[in-house]
C-alpha cells in the first residue's frame, strides 16, 4: 500500500537526522583525539575550522564562527556542531529534529524505534549531555553513536521491509553517502601538501567514517591516501562507503517505484530512480586513479551536487506528489530534437 506524502517525507527525514548525528558525533570524537596532537595552538584552530566549511544550502554562519585574524576558536565549533540549536546540522538539532519526525508517524515505525529515539533526545534535552560532553567528550559521543546505530538497527529488525522501511533505508544511505563524501572534501587539500602528518589525518579520516577497522583488514598495509579514497569511494561490500551506499539507496527507491506503479499522476517518478541510477553505475565503473586525475575536489563536489539533485528529485515526486514529466513526454522531446538536428543537416548540406 502507498504511503501518504506527509508519512513518507517524516519517515524519509527521521533516517537522515539519525545517520547525521551519528556522523557528527564521530567527525567531533575523531577531531577531539587528533587536536590532543596538535602541538601548535595554530594547527589546532586550522583543524578545527576546516570543519565548518560551508555546504550547500546551509545558512551563514554565526558571528563568533566568522574568521578573525586569529582563526576560529576550537571551542566555538565544537559547540556548533554539538549542541548549539541554531545550526540545522548540529548533532543535538538532529536527534530534535528525528525525534519531531518520529513523533509525527509512530504508527509507521515501531514502538522500540520511537522510544529509542525519544530517550536519546530526553537525554540531550535534559542538559545532563552538557556536562558529560565538557567533563570527558569521549563517552558522550561514543553513547550518541551507539544509540543512533540502536534506532538504525531497530529499524532492520523491527520494520516490515515494505514501503517505511524503504524510506528509511533511502534516507540513510543518500544521507550517509554525502557525508563521506564531505569527509574526504575536508582532507582531499593534503593530496597536494606533502606532510609528515599526512598518515594521521587519512586515519583521522577513515576514522570519522567508522571505517578505520574495515581499510586495515582489506589492505593490510600502512595508510595510504589514494587506499584511503579508494576504499570510502568504490568499494563495494562496507556499509559506510559511497558506492555501497548508492547501490543500497538505489535499490530502496525501485523498490519504492514498482510499489507505486501504475497509480496516477506517478509516471514522473522514473525522474528520480533513473537519476540515482545513472549516479549508483558511475560509482560501479569508476576506477581512483581516474578520479584522482580528474581532480578529486571537484569530482566530490560533483559527487555531492549529483546527490544533492538526487534528493530534491525524491522530494518532487515522493514527498510532495508534484507532477513530473513522464516517458510520453520524454519521448516526444527526443522527436523534437531530432527532427530539428535532421533539418540542421539539410541547411548544411
Amino acid at each position: 500500500m502507498a504511503m501518504l506524502c506527509r508519512v513518507a517525507e517524516d519517515v524519509f527525514w527521521m533516517s537522515r537526522y539519525v545517520e547525521r548525528a551519528a556522523a557528527v558525533g564521530r567527525l567531533l570524537e575523531v577531531t577531539g583525539h587528533l587536536e590532543l596532537d596538535e602541538g601548535d595552538p595554530i594547527s589546532r584552530r586550522e583543524l578545527w575550522q576546516r570543519l565548518v566549511q560551508p555546504r550547500s544550502g546551509d545558512g551563514a554562519l554565526p558571528d563568533e564562527l566568522t574568521p578573525a585574524s586569529g582563526g576560529l576558536e576550537p571551542f566555538a565549533v565544537r559547540n556548533w556542531l554539538a549542541r548549539d540549536l541554531r545550526n540545522p546540522r548540529s548533532l543535538i538539532s538532529c536527534v530534535a529534529r528525528g525525534r519531531t519526525a518520529a513523533r509525527r508517524v509512530r504508527e509507521s515505525i515501531s514502538s522500540e524505534m520511537w522510544e529509542a529515539i525519544n530517550a536519546l533526545h530526553l537525554w540531550l534535552a535534559a542538559g545532563g549531555a552538557d556536562s558529560a560532553m565538557d567533563e570527558d567528550s569521549h563517552p558522550f559521543y561514543r553513547r550518541v553513536l551507539m544509540e543512533t546505530q540502536y534506532i538504525q538497527g531497530l529499524a532492520d529488525a523491527t520494520l516490515s521491509h515494505d514501503d517505511p522501511w524503504y524510506f528509511t533505508s533511502l534516507g540513510k544511505y543518500l544521507e550517509r553517502a554525502d557525508n563521506v563524501a564531505h569527509m574526504i572534501t575536508l582532507q582531499a587539500h593534503l593530496l597536494h601538501e606533502r606532510n609528515d602528518d599526512d598518515q594521521v589525518r587519512w586515519l583521522a579520516v577513515l576514522r570519522s567514517c567508522g571505517a578505520a577497522e574495515a581499510y586495515a583488514r582489506y589492505y593490510s598495509l600502512r595508510v595510504d591516501p589514494a587506499r584511503v579514497v579508494e576504499f570510502l569511494l568504490l568499494n563495494s561490500s562496507f556499509p559506510q562507503t559511497v558506492r555501497f551506499s548508492l547501490r543500497h539507496a538505489s535499490h530502496a527507491l525501485q523498490q519504492l517505484s514498482g510499489s507505486q506503479r501504475g497509480e496516477a499522476g506517478r509516471e514522473g517518478v522514473t525522474v528520480a530512480t533513473r537519476s540515482l541510477g545513472l549516479l549508483s553505475a558511475q560509482l560501479e565503473h569508476a576506477a581512483v586513479d581516474e578520479i584522482l586525475e580528474s581532480g578529486l575536489q571537484s569530482y566530490l563536489a560533483a559527487l555531492q551536487k549529483n546527490i544533492a539533485r538526487v534528493c530534491d528529485q525524491v522530494t518532487r515526486v515522493y514527498l510532495r506528489d508534484e507532477p513530473q514529466p513522464g516517458r510520453v513526454v520524454a519521448v516526444a522531446r527526443a522527436a523534437m530534437l531530432m527532427a530539428e538536428q535532421q533539418q540542421q543537416q539539410q541547411q548544411d548540406q
